[in-house]
């Protein structure tokens, strides 16, 4: 079952989020994607691996830990909408959808953590983490009420 904000479609967990745009892109040893629009809910993506990024008909290969320039082609995404944000639970798949046939796609690492998903609502995180193989580890507020 996928956790709240997703719905589950098919074998992934997909949240269809239009009226969301990326406000911020950070590179460091990693590329962090922040996205949100007026409203206190946001969303942060961590991405820790090589991936690719297909815009305007071209395919970027990002692997910034290699080649901190490869992620120069990331700042087309500024202020852009994100139509979706699907994961395939199963692969560790991450999958985010653009406005203008934009697309990220991150695959699942054999050793690292590939990338990390936060969604922040009223003080509450969900955090999704794509773990060394492709599984998900998951964080929610209900697990910290249910520890206590």
């Amino acid at each position: 079952m996928a956790p709240y904000p997703f719905t589950n479609e098919g074998d992934q967990w997909v949240l269809h989020l239009d009226d969301y745009a990326v406000v911020q892109i950070c590179f460091d040893y990693s590329v962090t994607l922040n996205i949100g629009n007026t409203s206190p809910v946001y969303f942060g993506i961590g991405i820790a691996n090589r991936f690719s990024f297909m815009d305007a008909g071209k395919i970027h290969a990002v692997d910034v830990n290699a080649d901190p320039f490869s992620g120069s082609a990331l700042l087309a995404l500024r202020n852009r909408v994100v139509h979706e944000i699907a994961i395939a639970p199963e692969e560790g798949v991450l999958h985010i959808r653009f406005a203008g046939d934009a697309s990220i796609v991150v695959e699942a690492d054999p050793q690292y953590e590939a990338w990390q998903l936060v969604f922040s609502e009223a003080g509450q995180e969900l955090r999704v983490i794509c773990m060394p193989g492709g599984g998900l580890s998951i964080w929610s507020p209900s697990d910290e009420r249910e520890s206590n």
